[in-house]
């Protein structure tokens, strides 16, 4: 056999694991938040783009789609609407930089909210404050947002 076919076959046998390994890479879950383009990146449910840093929202799913959104009612909704396979769901913080998984954060009222649902997450429970279940509860409840 010649160089030239050998460096062929050893070539083609590389190609398919590396395939193989990027699927898998592309299928795995992510650990912790992804990085949002703010101002380019469009919201998943309601495909305005996400400019408000301080009430984007994150859901992962567990088949390793990452999808943003522009407002904690927004990723509500999608949720209650498509019941996705959840691995994980981060809000960020309105009061600062953090991400803060489902399972941290409180909702409080909001004077304005990108799509006036005023909910605004939270790093700790404050009177009044709602869980994520409540909150999502209380966004199914009231249906659609207006204009959707």
């Amino acid at each position: 056999m010649t160089r030239h076919k050998t460096m062929t076959f050893m070539l083609a046998g590389l190609a398919l694991p590396l395939m193989i390994l990027a699927f898998h890479h592309a299928q795995t879950v992510s650990d912790g938040p992804q990085s949002i383009v703010w101002d380019q990146e469009a919201c998943a449910e309601c495909h305005m783009l996400i400019s408000e840093q301080g009430f984007a929202a994150e859901l992962q799913t567990t088949g390793g789609q990452t999808l943003d959104f522009d407002d904690p009612a927004c990723l509500m909704t999608y949720v209650a609407r498509q019941h996705p396979g959840v691995h994980a769901i981060y809000f960020h913080d309105s009061q600062s930089a953090r991400w803060l998984r489902s399972d941290q954060a409180s909702f409080v009222r909001s004077a304005q909210s990108p799509m006036g649902r005023a909910l605004e997450a939270v790093s700790s429970s404050r009177p009044g404050a709602l869980s994520y279940a409540e909150a999502l509860r209380e966004i199914e409840q009231a249906g659609p947002i207006e204009g959707k």
